[in-house]
């Protein structure tokens, strides 16, 4: 009895350990040593809206990075689904602002961030972008969500980015060396925009902890 009682108490250890959540960062094993100790404070962007529209199977992710972006920035709204309607709100504020919104997505069309900004006076910078929306989720799920949304997200200006170092969200597989995690991707155009290399290591900070703790997760 006493063998069947400690592989019981084991069992429900190793549940415990995956179920229970760090109420900050939402994960099982803690990465709260990689954030900030309060939001981060931007100078040029920090009325600009990060919209994330998340596909509902990332949401469950336990590689996503979208909830650590959220603890670091105050303007991070994450809206769940794969086809997005009028909302009366943040959402539909995005959708009427043809000028201030830019969706984060590569087009021959798209802008490179580096030439959005390109001669951009400070006092201009925090009228340049407005909304940013963010497609959060697999390449595959991030076109489906792009195709069943076709109309509004079309007609959307388009940003892209030529970052200068690969990715270090290493737990996951990118299509090519130009594709970051959400967390690198906003980081990259908040560095641009704001010119602050503080701000963009501090935000990309949590995905090492993130790494470290998906590693440590297989190892077990």
């Amino acid at each position: 009895m006493d063998l069947l009682s400690n592989l019981a108490n084991c069992v429900e250890d190793d549940i415990d350990e995956v179920t229970r959540k760090c109420e900050r960062c939402l994960r099982a094993r803690c990465v709260c040593d990689f954030l900030p100790e309060s939001a981060l404070s931007t100078n040029y962007t920090k009325n600009m809206k990060i919209i994330v529209l998340q596909h509902p199977s990332e949401a469950k992710e336990y590689k996503n990075t979208v909830n650590l972006m959220k603890v670091c920035l105050n303007n991070v709204y994450i809206l769940n689904g794969s086809r997005f309607k009028s909302d009366g709100g943040i959402w539909d504020q995005a959708c009427a602002d043809k000028d201030g919104t830019f969706l984060l997505f590569p087009n021959k069309n798209a802008i490179d961030v580096k030439n959005l900004y390109n001669d951009v006076a400070p006092d201009d910078r925090p009228n340049v972008i407005r909304q940013l929306v963010v497609i959060d989720g697999t390449w595959n799920s991030c076109r489906r969500i792009y195709g069943k949304n076709f109309d509004i997200l079309n007609s959307m200006r388009k940003l892209c980015i030529y970052p200068e170092t690969p990715s270090n969200y290493r737990i996951r597989k990118q299509p090519n060396i130009n594709c970051l995690s959400t967390i690198e991707a906003v980081a990259y155009v908040l560095l641009i925009a704001e010119q602050d290399q503080n701000l963009y290591d501090e935000l990309t900070r949590p995905l090492d902890g993130l790494v470290e703790s998906y590693k440590k997760i297989e190892q077990t």
